[in-house]
């Protein structure tokens, strides 16, 4: 088994050939993640100048009061959730066809930067079913703190009522970071086999993740000064950063399958 260390430096290596296609990759990703965005301001600031929010200064201002002193409704909720789940199933096809030529570069497979495509050609509701699954475990996990703060509503700064709500809060996340961490390779096992039933898919990324949770945490958390990096260059860094930190998750998913060694250690 290699280190994360080792794995960061095979990363590397395995960039530098294909590193023309995966920055055309990068670009792509942004585009589309850009896109995305426009369209849903666009949407959301045209429904707001057809309700007359912009006609005055007055409209805006009475909007803004009543959106902060506003309490969520069920309307409101089951909306919300709704545009999460169409966005979150969106967004994931876009992040595994990234995953997909990154696990290209990681096998010194020949692609191109259109390939972020490929993946809607290879069954993509599989993709669809696990981002879904995923998320509905997660929002289950929220339930406990969502029904305490309506039960138990306390706007004071310190009370048992708050500090009930922060333990549940605590449990909650704790329990997502678990779910995300054992379902973290499905993707890329979907990648090797888009025809396989998604709840197998699922059933094998965590059989594989509960023997190497720890190293997985260790990996995730050893890219953060990257993220810093990204920051303070204003995204420009992300061209690189982005390939490097998706080719060393797709070599650490080689690695614990046991690929590494026997395939592409043999590939010069």
């Amino acid at each position: 088994m290699k280190t994360s260390a080792e794995l960061k430096a095979m990363a590397k290596q395995r960039m530098a050939p294909k590193i023309t296609s995966l920055v055309g990759a990068v670009f792509i990703f942004g585009a589309l993640l850009f896109g995305l965005c426009i369209a849903i301001a666009f949407v959301y600031t045209s429904n707001l100048i057809a309700t007359g929010v912009f006609a005055s200064e007055a409209a805006l201002t009475n909007y803004l009061t009543e959106m902060m002193e506003k309490e969520a409704t069920i309307k409101d909720l089951a909306l919300s959730y709704g545009v999460d789940l169409f966005l979150g199933a969106l967004l994931s096809t876009i992040s595994v066809g990234f995953s997909y030529v990154c696990l290209k570069a990681a096998r010194n497979e020949e692609f191109k930067a259109s390939d972020i495509f490929a993946v809607y050609k290879m069954n993509p509701d599989r993709i669809i079913i696990i981002f879904f699954v995923s998320y509905l475990a997660k929002a289950v996990l929220t339930l406990p703190v969502t029904m305490f703060s309506y039960a138990f509503p306390s706007k004071e700064a310190f009370s048992i009522q708050m500090f009930i709500s922060f333990v549940l809060e605590i449990v909650s996340y704790a329990g997502q970071v678990v779910i995300t961490v054992m379902l973290s390779q499905a993707f890329f096992i979907y990648i090797d086999d888009p025809y396989q039933n998604s709840f197998i898919t699922m059933s094998k990324s965590v059989g594989i993740m509960k023997y190497n949770f720890g190293k997985y945490i260790y990996l995730v958390l050893s890219f953060i000064p990257w993220y810093f990096v990204i920051l303070i260059t204003f995204g420009v860094a992300s061209i690189w950063v982005l390939p490097y930190i998706n080719v060393t998750y797709a070599l650490f998913y080689m690695n614990i399958r046991g690929e590494l060694g026997v395939r592409i250690d043999t590939v010069v």
